[in-house]
């Protein structure tokens, strides 16, 4: 029982239940007037227990990091994610990457920006492609989405006791075959987890 609680390798529900938990007890503690609250961060790949959930992406896991798409629905989209902890594994993510002759020179742009190893962060890269057609056997009227969602809060889920009224992301946007004007958006469902879906 105590390893499902508490995996011996990191990560897991519960260290990120209390992580939380502390994180808001803190922030309620030290704001005397509760505005304007000191940022909290809800998942920082540079910490073990969130870098050990990302690193275990799938489509099933509610306790790890999960990628979604319209195949759900008969559709054709498709998502994939990988965590990348290290400038070498970027460098090496992007030279095994089916796209590398198509991207050749955003991909040497980046491999330069990712070399200053001092200032890398730890970073979960959500890719893919997007499919609007509809399958034959599909119910769906339309279809064309890949969504990327966080690990599960138990219990409360990520009950931020109204001291926040807003949710940053930070991304960082690779080349994109993408309508310009299309992109991500965030959403909070049912506080218990955060999705990131590209439609």
């Amino acid at each position: 029982m105590l390893p499902w609680i508490f995996p011996s390798r990191g990560g897991g529900w519960a260290r990120r239940y209390l992580a939380f938990r502390r994180s808001i007890l803190r922030t309620s503690w030290l704001t005397k007037d509760r505005y304007p609250c000191p940022p909290l961060t809800l998942f920082d790949f540079s910490r073990h227990d969130d870098a050990v959930d990302a690193s275990r992406v799938g489509e099933y896991d509610t306790d790890a990091w999960r990628i979604s798409d319209d195949r759900v629905i008969g559709g054709f989209s498709k998502a994939q994610a990988i965590l990348l902890r290290t400038p070498e594994e970027v460098v090496r993510h992007d030279a095994e990457s089916e796209d590398m002759t198509d991207l050749k020179d955003e991909t040497i742009l980046h491999t330069a920006t990712v070399n200053a190893e001092d200032d890398f962060v730890p970073f979960l890269r959500w890719q893919g492609t997007l499919d609007t057609t509809v399958g034959l056997q599909s119910m769906a009227q339309r279809s064309g989405f890949a969504a990327l969602r966080s690990p599960e809060f138990p219990f409360s889920g990520a009950n931020l006791q109204g001291l926040y009224n807003a949710l940053e992301g930070r991304s960082n946007h690779g080349p994109s075959r993408m309508c310009p004007t299309m992109g991500p958006s965030f959403r909070l469902k049912d506080s218990s987890c955060l999705s990131l879906i590209y439609h």
